[in-house]
């Protein structure tokens, strides 16, 4: 659509002219004349006329109330564009004259002043006296007279805001239903969304989008009416400038920038760029800027144009520097420093300055060719599958554009320029979005929280996942306090917004239907108001005293009514997994203000310790075991559960999302993934690499490898919410398949398809479906050797990789590689996975085989290992996984079953997986065969027993594995109390240890010496509930004379020996 800018009558609508008139103390009126006055300078030069014909020896202003663009000029002209006070631009051709823009005026003189000419240097900054010139809008529409500003144009329709959308942005808006869009055609309404939204855009028009919350939300409602007339203004600013002051130059000291200190974690904050700053690196200071990811940088090349812009940590250009900003200094550089924009640098003032002219467009969009084309050229050394000449082809229609742009720049032909741009990017970035392959083997998944509330609905959401070939939908199941699905809960329920609509069961069968994995998203301990108001006591507490939407982990209770849900869930819903959110405690920023100070945790935590954590701090000896427990309670919470659904449906995916920062999240969140991944709970652990650049995705990974290979797969969790740039975007998805990872996890759906991420990702990266590795690992490891023997032919060969006598050797090698029928157990894993490395073996072997290829290939088969590794780390859990005793919890309140495993910990067994038999004198358990899980040898799943109202001794200790310095000690029992929350153990009538466990090594004993041991049982107020019998023991006599040494009154080191968990302990 044409856009009006040279409208005289619209723009004097908005713009105009007050000249002050200052009365002077005698009464007499002068009229003060507008004057320019230079920075560092309080000479002025006075304005002799505005808007009016050129005179020699005159200081003409010009305004948009002149027109477009001055009158043509000769060689002794001199004219000045003005932004924003600063001088971006000096018109050296009078041919055309000069263009005015909206958004400031031209100083235009005739004659040979010198000192003034000089003053007019690009980047000077000046100001005018004694007028007003009021800044036009950039961007606005006109609608039954009036004027309505518009905040943005392509970009997601945030809160409050006016959107334009024209079709370089995608089929449609992709706008939610909180407001209202006005679709414009030949300067008419012609239709009117409401409600819905997301309207489409006709290629010859617009659509104004408009969010109720928008202070001009009611006028346009009013007034809109099918036929009425829209006038758009709204090309792309032309010229600007801004300047902003820097905080440090490559700082390298605290002393370089003293506000760059965290007094949080007390050390500087990384790379010394501090809260609210701007900071420059130069290429002097490292390849990298080594920023965190907290900010926002852009790159200068040696000639001060930025060339790049987004993420951290950037690498730094040869001859060139970053700006690095972050807070109010990021955005003010997401807002001015535009790709193409001219910079420099003042010392002296520790001032930027950035300018932005029409040439920067025509910089913009060959740096945009030019990606492309790097791009492409970059695949061809890699062998990547793409379309090679459909890339090309792209490029070559954006580069034929370009004659166009320079000729719309040397004539000032600006009505069409952003037109001209757009299309040229356009082409460029889909030719650079193509030039990404498709992977045909990996996970890729998206979180998504439903609001349909009817199938049609559902239908239109998976008709969008299709396009872009998702197979996993993280389908968020509990939020604000409600379920999505109708459920016999007492105290989560339905949220009304359904209506009683099945929104999980509509999912699910969809889903299948079309081949995709659903998984339910789950939030554990992170509820809201409805559960809040039903189970305060249930909330956690801060340090401050703060109740939080969070539950407290470490109430049984909580853990309860978590457990149900869950096994609810799985057995009503064929879900194919459970993806776990929140399993964690919440952030604590500092100790200050850390989770966990409710009365029940505070006095657990008193009774193994004797100390009320309440007055604990970093600096206490006690600190570290206060946390410790605390991440103990996330880790038991987190094993019991994932053992209770495995037990159920074995075949269930268990994934998590974690925090990657694995050591801060030992004290911050309490959160240890490593627990989980190390013992084969978890199928797939998510890190969390929300970043606006690519290279702490790749660091995540690596982190994340060092302890997960072998025991799980690792999915990337990417974000979109976060307005990272599309192209970083598409090449975080890179870096991760680079650094090995199983796929890649979006978060979310409605950021991922409103703000055209979708379109970049189905150019190229998910332009074909792929094979979910979870589920079916063998399927997935067959179309992966099939894609290799494909690529062999179609790739390496075709575009001379390797020759014909490579062809059939690899072909060959790669067609051998054994898979069987089916993969049941962990031994045909381990052939194939064997079979699979044999292959990559003689590959590397082959000195002559083009390294690039070599590359490729091994790329594939170290995919098709990570999932071999990922079924036999789940296998190997569900054979190993073993019950070394059942335990039947006391009082009766409804009988609890309890299975203790090797690795201490524990679950309860859902009621379908024992039945009960009971007389009046005895009650008889039987543990169903249909339990999945092993048992140790001499364990009987026949439980038989007795009730004793007092049950004094129903833990019973006893000895074993004797020796000269230590014995074993257990007290496991069948039955035991509910509200045992922990044991002491006494030897010779001394306390020695606080523990969860039901046995421990004790290897502090002297040879040839008797000991007596007994345990009790304390509940959660820290009261002895139970007692054991008392036993005594000898050890061994040594044969050795011990040397005597002279008794030094110290503690004797700590030598009890317990599985990890949480336990206390004190010297003998």
């Amino acid at each position: 659509m044409k856009y009006y800018i040279n409208s005289l009558l619209y723009i004097c609508l908005i713009i105009t002219f007050v000249f002050r008139i200052n009365i002077c103390a005698d009464d007499n009126s002068l009229n003060i004349a507008p004057s320019i006055v230079f920075e560092d300078s309080s000479e002025s030069y006075p304005i002799h006329m505005i808007d009016a014909e050129r005179e020699e020896g005159k200081i003409i202003l010009y305004t948009k109330n002149y027109g477009e663009f001055t009158k043509p000029f000769g060689e002794n002209t001199h004219e000045y564009v003005i932004v924003n006070n600063i001088v971006v631009h000096k018109n050296s051709s009078g041919t055309n004259g000069t263009y005015i823009p909206p958004n400031g005026c031209i100083i235009s003189y005739t004659g040979d002043d010198e000192d003034f000419i000089g003053r007019l240097a690009v980047g000077k900054e000046l100001t005018f006296e004694n007028i007003d010139i009021p800044a036009s809008l950039d961007m606005y529409f006109i609608l039954d007279e009036v004027v309505i500003p518009i905040d943005q144009i392509n970009r997601v329709r945030d809160a409050n805001q006016i959107v334009l959308y024209n079709s370089n942005y995608n089929t449609s808006t992709k706008t939610n239903q909180w407001g209202m869009e006005l679709t414009v055609q030949n300067s008419k309404i012609s239709e009117i969304m409401q409600e819905k939204n997301d309207s489409l855009i006709p290629p010859d028009g617009v659509v104004i989008s408009i969010h109720t919350g928008s202070p001009y939300y009611k006028q346009v409602n009013e007034k809109a009416k099918p036929g009425a007339i829209v006038k758009v203004f709204a090309d792309a600013k032309l010229y600007n400038a801004s300047k902003m002051k820097y905080a440090a130059y490559n700082p390298r000291t605290i002393a370089d920038n003293p506000a760059a200190w965290d007094a949080e974690e007390g050390k500087p904050y990384d790379s010394f760029r501090g809260p609210e700053q701007l900071v420059i690196y130069d290429s002097s200071y490292g390849e990298f800027t080594g920023t965190n990811s907290y900010g926002y940088e852009v790159a200068v090349n040696s000639e001060g144009i930025i060339t790049s812009s987004g993420g951290n940590d950037s690498k730094i250009p040869e001859g060139g520097f970053i700006l690095s900003g972050h807070g109010k200094a990021m955005k003010w550089l997401q807002e001015n420093a535009l790709l193409g924009s001219m910079v420099s640098v003042n010392p002296d003032k520790k001032e930027v300055t950035v300018i932005l002219t029409p040439d920067s467009y025509r910089i913009r969009s060959l740096l945009s060719i030019e990606a492309a084309q790097d791009r492409l050229d970059l695949a061809r050394l890699q062998y990547l599958d793409i379309p090679y000449d459909d890339v090309q082809k792209k490029i070559d229609h954006a580069a034929a554009k370009l004659a166009n742009l320079n000729k719309q720049l040397e004539e000032g032909m600006y009505e069409n320029l952003s037109n001209t741009v757009q299309e040229i990017e356009k082409y460029s970035d889909m030719a650079y979005f193509m030039s990404f392959e498709s992977v045909k083997a990996e996970n890729r998944a998206v979180w998504l929280r439903p609001k349909d509330t009817c199938l049609e609905d559902v239908k239109k959401r998976f008709d969008m996942l299709e396009s872009i070939n998702i197979n996993t939908i993280y389908l968020e199941t509990h939020w604000n306090g409600y379920t999505i699905y109708p459920t016999d809960n007492g105290i989560m329920k339905q949220n009304p917004i359904f209506e009683g609509f099945d929104v999980l069961d509509s999912y699910i069968a969809e889903a299948h239907s079309r081949g995709i994995e659903l998984h339910a998203w789950v939030e554990n301990f992170l509820v809201d108001l409805p559960i809040a108001e039903k189970k305060p006591e249930w909330m956690n507490i801060s340090r401050k005293g703060n109740k939080y939407y969070f539950l407290n982990p470490a109430l049984p209770q909580v853990r309860d009514f978590l457990s149900e849900l869950y096994k609810e869930l799985i057995e009503n819903y064929d879900v194919d997994g459970i993806q776990f959110d929140y399993l964690r405690y919440p952030n604590s920023g500092d100790y200050t203000n850390d989770f966990g100070y409710d009365t029940y945790t505070r006095q657990l935590f008193r009774n193994f310790s004797g100390t009320d954590p309440i007055n604990l701090n970093p600096e206490d000896s006690l600190w570290k075991e206060w946390c410790e427990f605390r991440e103990y309670i996330i880790s038991s919470y987190a094993c019991r559960i994932f053992s209770e659904l495995k037990s159920l449906r074995p075949e269930i995916q268990i994934s998590a999302d974690v925090w990657p920062d694995y050591d801060d999240t030992l004290t911050d969140v309490f959160q240890n993934p490593k627990t989980w991944v190390n013992k084969d709970y978890i199928n797939t652990l998510i890190p969390m690499s929300y970043y606006l650049n690519e290279k702490p995705v790749a660091d995540d990974l690596v982190n994340s490898w060092a302890f997960s290979r072998g025991h799980s797969q690792v999915s990337s969790g990417i974000a979109t919410f976060n307005k990272v740039d599309k192209k970083v975007f598409i090449r975080q998805i890179d870096t991760a398949r680079a650094s090995n990872a199983s796929g890649v996890s979006i978060f979310e759906f409605e950021s991922l398809f409103s703000s055209g991420y979708d379109n970049a990702l189905k150019l190229g990266t998910f332009s074909t479906p792929s094979s979910v590795t979870g589920k079916d690992p063998l399927q997935s490891i067959k179309v992966i050797l099939k894609d290799i023997v494909r690529k062999i032919d179609d790739i390496y060969l075709k575009n001379n990789g390797i020759n014909k006598n490579e062809r059939n050797k690899y072909k060959g090698l790669i067609e051998n590689i054994e898979v069987p029928i089916d993969m049941d157990d962990a031994e045909s894993a381990y052939s194939i996975k064997n079979s699979i490395q044999e292959a990559a073996e003689a590959l590397n072997n082959d000195h002559n085989l083009n390294r690039e290829v070599l590359k490729r290939i091994n790329t594939d088969l170290n995919r098709a290992v990570n999932i071999v590794d990922g079924y036999i780390a789940n296998r190997r859990f569900l054979d190993n996984h073993t019950v070394t005793g059942f335990q039947v919890e006391l009082p009766l309140k409804g009988i609890r079953v309890k299975a203790i495993f090797n690795d201490n910990t524990v679950m309860y067994l859902d009621k379908t997986q024992y039945t009960v038999h009971s007389d009046s004198d005895s009650i008889e358990i039987h543990i169903s065969d249909s339990f999945v899980f092993n048992t140790a040898k001499d364990i009987n799943k026949r439980i038989v027993f007795t009730i004793n109202r007092n049950n004094d001794n129903a833990i019973t200790l006893k000895a074993s594995e004797t020796g000269y310095s230590k014995v074993r000690l257990d007290w496991g029992s069948t039955i035991v109390h509910s509200d045992i929350a922990g044991f002491i153990l006494y030897r010779n009538n001394e306390e020695i240890l606080k523990t969860t466990f039901y046995s421990i090594t004790d290897s502090n004993l002297n040879p040839g010496e008797i000991y007596t041991y007994e345990v009790h049982g304390f509940d959660s107020a820290g009261n002895t509930v139970y007692r054991s019998n008392s036993i005594t023991i000898e050890t061994k006599s040594s044969l050795i004379m011990m040397p005597v040494y002279q008794h030094v009154d110290r503690p004797a080191p700590k030598t009890i020996v317990c599985p990890k968990a949480f336990l206390l302990f004190y010297p003998s």
